[in-house]
C-alpha cells in the first residue's frame, strides 16, 4: 500500500520541481522469508523538458533529478535514500521530421542500506517495456538460484532508437538498449550490460502514438525468452 501527497511548480516553460510525503506499507516474501516494512518518505524531484511534444518529441532534451529519503515507522531499522538521474534527447534528420533520432540513459541509486537489508520490491530493476527491451520484466540483471530477479540497489540502462515515420498515420522503429543492476550503491559501470534489440511500428493517433515492439535478448541466458513483445501508448521514451 502506497499514500502520496505533493505539491509541484512550474518555474517557468521548461522547468518544473516538486515535493511530496509518501508512505508505503507491504511485504516481501522469497526463498529467506518474509520481510514486512513501513516507511516515511520525502520525494523530491527538478525536471527540465524542453522537448517539442510531450508524447512524441522530434527535438529536444529531457532531463531529471529525484531523491527520496526514506526512514522505518516500524521496528526493522531501515532509513536510506534513493536517487534517480535520467536523460534523453531527439534529434530530426530531415527537415520533414520523417527520422527522429532518440537516446536515452539512466542512472538509479540506493545509499545506506545493503541489498540483503532490503525488501525484493524495494529494490532496482531493469528489464520490460519500460527499460531494456527484449528482457522479460525485471529480466535483465542477476537471478537467483530459482530463477528470480535478485534486483540491486543501483542501476544502469541506455538506449538508443531510430523512428521513421512511413506516412502521416503510420510509423516503424529500431532500437538497441542495455542494462543491468548492482549490489553496491553505485553502479560498476566496468560490468556487461544486458543487451537487447528489436522493432516497433507506430501508430499516430489523436491522442499519441500507438506502439507495438517486438525484441529479442543479444547476450540471453538459458532463461531468458526468445521474444518480448510491448504494447503501450506514447513513444518508449
Amino acid at each position: 500500500m502506497t499514500i502520496f501527497a505533493g505539491l509541484d511548480r512550474h518555474f517557468d516553460s521548461q522547468t518544473t520541481g516538486g515535493i511530496g510525503v509518501q508512505f508505503m506499507k507491504g511485504q516481501a516474501e522469497d526463498d529467506t522469508g518474509t520481510q514486512y516494512y513501513t516507511l516515511a518518505g520525502l520525494p523530491a524531484y527538478i525536471r527540465r523538458d524542453d522537448t517539442d511534444d510531450l508524447l512524441n518529441p522530434t527535438r529536444g532534451t529531457r532531463l531529471g533529478l529525484t531523491a527520496i529519503p526514506y526512514t522505518s515507522l516500524a521496528d526493522e531499522s531501515l532509513h536510506y535514500l534513493e536517487t534517480k538521474l535520467s536523460a534523453s534527447g531527439y534529434q530530426s534528420l530531415d527537415t520533414a521530421k520523417r527520422f527522429v533520432l532518440a537516446g536515452y540513459t539512466n542512472i538509479g541509486s540506493i545509499a545506506g542500506v545493503s541489498l540483503d537489508a532490503l525488501p525484493r520490491d524495494l529494490r532496482l530493476y531493469e528489464g520490460g517495456g519500460g527499460s531494456v527491451r527484449g528482457y522479460g520484466y525485471q529480466r535483465a540483471g542477476p537471478l537467483d538460484i530459482f530463477g528470480n530477479p535478485t534486483g540491486g540497489i543501483s542501476s544502469f540502462d541506455l538506449g538508443l532508437e531510430l523512428r521513421t515515420r512511413i506516412t502521416d498515420t503510420i510509423g516503424i522503429a529500431t532500437f538497441i538498449e542495455g542494462g543491468t543492476v548492482y549490489d553496491t550503491s553505485l553502479p560498476e559501470l566496468g560490468q556487461p550490460l544486458f543487451w537487447g534489440a528489436g522493432a516497433g511500428v507506430r501508430y499516430f493517433s489523436p491522442v499519441g502514438p500507438l506502439r507495438f515492439d517486438i525484441a529479442t535478448p543479444i547476450n540471453p541466458r538459458p532463461s531468458d525468452g526468445l521474444i518480448q513483445v510491448y504494447i503501450s501508448l506514447g513513444q518508449a521514451f
